[in-house]
Order: C-alpha cells, then structure tokens, then sequence
C-alpha cells in the first residue's frame, strides 16, 4: 500500500499546527520541516511552492466555527 505524499503533508502539517497552538513551536519551527518535506517528496516539483505552503498555510488556519442556529418552534419561549 503506497500513501500519496500530498495526503503525508496535509496530515502531518494538521499535527504540526495542533503543536504550534499548544505553544510547543513557534510557527517557523512548525512549518519549515513540512516544506523540507515537500521538498524531498517531490511535492514542490509537481504543484509549485506557493501550491505547496498554500496546503501548508490551510492546516494552519483556524477553521470557522459551525454556527447553526437551533430556533425553537412556540413555546414559553416566544419573544412578541
């Protein structure tokens, strides 16, 4: 079974920004082996460097916020 580099990078660059919120690395410590390894993965050759720290930037990138709203239909709770 050979795993895609692409999904390699995405999935380690996930961790590495889960450490970097935890304060266990400063942002440059938690990227640069990330891009080391495109590198060597033969990423960078394929998509380019600013495809590859774009895929790099994104795990590091707070995700929005699921905002559903839950409206109660009647009840005591009614405003009006």
């Amino acid at each position: 079974m050979t795993v895609s580099p692409f999904l390699v990078l995405q999935t380690r660059a996930e961790a590495r920004a889960i450490l970097y919120r935890a304060f266990e690395f400063d942002l440059e410590e938690a990227k640069a082996p990330l891009f080391g390894y495109a590198l060597k993965a033969g990423i960078v050759d394929d998509i380019g460097a600013a495809a590859t720290m774009a895929i790099i930037d994104n795990a590091f990138n707070p995700k929005p916020a699921n905002r559903e709203c839950n409206i109660s239909q009647g009840g005591d709770d009614d405003v009006g």
